[in-house]
């Protein structure tokens, strides 16, 4: 994956489902964070996610002369059930792999969209979103749309 890169998963999913270079896998770093709005019946958990070098089953092999790459990639599930139904998981790289012989194959994971094609983002795509931010804001970013706004 490459650094800024922004994904949209249906469902939630492991990090050993996430792909991974040979000799290391993606492995939750610290403590996630859950955030929950009870009055809208909605959740996000925060997961930052680091490479960490695979050790070596058998006793007797000797230990990976292995790099673990400097990557990090970031992990939200959202669950906003009277929005959107079930939840969806976005996937934000915030540091990556910078050649293209480097580059992970996730095309093992279902996105969203189901599309094989990079698809732009559009700040209309983000609308939902304002009932939870300032309603100055919310009419800035949205100047026809009607906004409630949270209390």
């Amino acid at each position: 994956m490459k650094s800024g890169k922004i994904t949209l998963y249906d469902g939630n999913f492991t990090s050993a489902s996430i792909p991974s270079g040979k000799g290391w896998k993606w492995n939750q770093a610290k403590r996630r964070q859950k955030i929950v709005d009870q009055e809208h019946n909605s959740t996000v958990i925060i997961i930052k996610l680091v490479p960490r070098v695979v050790a070596s089953r058998s006793k007797k092999a000797k230990k990976p002369n292995i790099e673990r790459p400097s990557m990090k990639l970031w992990q939200f599930l959202v669950s906003i059930p009277s929005f959107m139904g079930n939840p969806v998981t976005l996937l934000w790289c915030e540091k990556g792999m910078n050649g293209p012989e480097e580059q992970l194959d996730t095309s093992t994971l279902k996105t969203k969209n189901e599309s094989e094609s990079e698809e732009e983002l559009h700040i209309e795509d983000y609308q939902f979103l304002a009932p939870f931010m300032s309603p100055d804001v919310a009419k800035e970013l949205w100047p026809n749309a009607d906004i409630a706004s949270v209390t």
